[in-house]
Parts: C-alpha cells; sequence; structure tokens
C-alpha cells in the first residue's frame, strides 16, 4: 500500500512544493489466546470517533438515546489526531518539553504545568528505530518503486510504457537478460495477464506489473539464489548500483540514505517534504540543505534524462 501511496503523491504534487501531507490508517487486528496477532483489515480512512450512545434515563437502548463521546474518543482517537496534527505542523517539540529543558530557571511550577511537562506524547516512530533491524528487508517494494519513478512520465501518468521499460533495462544493463527487441514480447504477455486483451495498452502497464517484469529478470538472472525475495533484493541492489553510474538523483524521488542510530537500515523518505535529521524529525528543516534534501556537502548530480559527464 505504501508505494502507491507514494507515487500517486509524487504524481499529484509532480515538480511542485506539495503540503505537509499525512494519513492516518487504522489497523483492525485480532489477537488469539496465544497472542498471535491476525491482521483483520485495513483501513485508509478509518473513522475518528466511536459510536456510542447512552439510554435515556428510564428508557431502554432500542427506544434511542444520547450520542457521548467514548472512552475510545478520549483515550486513544482525540490525542492521535491532536498529535497527528501537532507532528505536521511542527510543534510536537514544543508540546512535550521536559523538565529537562528549562535547567536554570528558578520560577516554580504549578501543578498544570508539571502535569503538563511530564506528558508524553501518543505518538511513537516504530520503523525503523524499533523493529527496522528486523523488517528491514520489507522495504524490496519502495526500492522496487524507487526504480519505478525513474522511467515514469510522472508528470502525466502512472504507469511505466514499453518505451520505459525499454530504458530502465538499457540503464540497469539487462540486455543480457532479456534483449531489448523481446521486450515488447514480454510487456504483451503482462498485459494479458492483467487485462485478458492481447493488445498493448497505450496507458502503459501498473507498478504491480513492473513487479513482475522484475521477477521474471530476477529469476533469470540471480537463479543461483535460493528465493525469490532473495533474487529480487539483489537485482534491486544491481540496478541502484547501474542507475548510480549515470549518476541519477532526482529531486522528485525519495532519497535513500543510511541512519547509523539504527544499525544501518535504508530509509527511503520523500526528499522535499521530510526533515533528513532527527533533530527535524517534527517539519523544522535544516539550514543547508539542498532541493534533494542532501547537505550543501553533497555534489549535485544530474537527472536521469541527462547524460554523465565527467
Amino acid at each position: 500500500m505504501l508505494p502507491e501511496i507514494m507515487l500517486h503523491y509524487e504524481h499529484h504534487f509532480h515538480d511542485s512544493p506539495g503540503p505537509q501531507c499525512f494519513q492516518i490508517m487504522g489497523f483492525d487486528v485480532m489477537i488469539k489466546d496465544d497472542g498471535t496477532p491476525i491482521l483483520l483489515e485495513v483501513n485508509a480512512a478509518p473513522s475518528l470517533t466511536a459510536d456510542h450512545i447512552v439510554p435515556y434515563p428510564g428508557r431502554s437502548l432500542t427506544e434511542g438515546g444520547q450520542r457521548v463521546r467514548s472512552i475510545v474518543d478520549e483515550v486513544i482517537k482525540m490525542p492521535l489526531v491532536r498529535d497527528t496534527l501537532l507532528l505536521v505542523l511542527g510543534l510536537m517539540d514544543e508540546e512535550y518539553q521536559t523538565t529537562n529543558s528549562l535547567k536554570g530557571e528558578t520560577k516554580s511550577l504549578d501543578d498544570f504545568q508539571a502535569m503538563k511537562q511530564r506528558r508524553k506524547p501518543h505518538l511513537s516512530e516504530i520503523f525503523p528505530t524499533r523493529y527496522g533491524a528486523h523488517s528491514g528487508h520489507l522495504l524490496f517494494l519502495d526500492k522496487a518503486m524507487y526504480i519505478y519513478m525513474q522511467f515514469v512520465q510522472l508528470r502525466n501518468n502512472v504507469n511505466i510504457t514499453g518505451a520505459g521499460l525499454k530504458q530502465f533495462v538499457r540503464k540497469c544493463n539487462l540486455a543480457d537478460i532479456i534483449p531489448i527487441v523481446q521486450v515488447d514480447a514480454k510487456v504483451a504477455e503482462i498485459s494479458y495477464y492483467f487485462t485478458g486483451d492481447r493488445k498493448t495498452s497505450a496507458n502503459g502497464l501498473p507498478f504491480h506489473a513492473f513487479l513482475m517484469f522484475l521477477f521474471f529478470i530476477a529469476e533469470k538472472k540471480f537463479s543461483l539464489e535460493t528465493d525469490l525475495l532473495s533474487k529480487v533484493q539483489r537485482l534491486l541492489s544491481f540496478c541502484d548500483m547501474s542507475l548510480r553510474h549515470y549518476g541519477v538523483r532526482s529531486a522528485r524521488l525519495r532519497r535513500a540514505e543510511v541512519d547509523s542510530n539504527v544499525g544501518s537500515v535504508e530509509i527511503y523518505m520523500l526528499p522535499s517534504r521530510m526533515a533528513r535529521s532527527r533533530s527535524t524529525r517534527y517539519g523544522r528543516k535544516e539550514n543547508g540543505m539542498d532541493p534533494n534534501n542532501n547537505s550543501n556537502s553533497f555534489s549535485h548530480l544530474p537527472r536521469i534524462s541527462e547524460r554523465f559527464q565527467l
């Protein structure tokens, strides 16, 4: 789901600063007696209130009642929405100041101020800080999307055309696996799988079709690997290195960075809309950052449409 959200986000805000967008998603999880979680549903637009009706005195609930805010609203949903807005506005730190920030002050605090300073945010970052080392391998879909967007005309479309796939094969040095002259036939085969029509659509193939194309190449190029995930991960790394040879770095794409504080886990962020360091995690952007959200010490590299020149 996240790669698709990322794709449409970049499509709608292509070549524009874009607002600080956010999305609250709901996950319905059932916990078995042995503690095993089972994901029941993912809701992209969950209700921000719980239906809670109290019957009028002396009447049954079937006769109607008064709608009131539930405990779930008070304890979970309202704090969640409030902290999400604080996070987007860059006010999280100011809202949850600790007494350590007030060292040296002699002015005593009243009970309300002291209680406010003991409060903790209801939001916590669980990836990659908590589960990055355990689940970092799942980022292969993000890496696939990063490569996919290099060859899609995001201004007009979110699908990749046959010409885009041919450019992908050339730029990533994969012509020894699938010759350029065979790309159209493979595109028609994949298109038939998704649409049931043997005619290739002018609109191109969606991201999931591109994944099928990657799986096909990965199976052939890294046949000695024991599982498909390992094959795809090796292929994505190979493509990434090939693209870097051409100096690929686009301001509209998510940038790969390594956070040394989380065990060298690669993180993919929207460079023009996310702060780079932990000190600016809540929306405060550091000085000295280029349009790619890299520090000025990094060299500026050309877009993919430009030839690499020495």
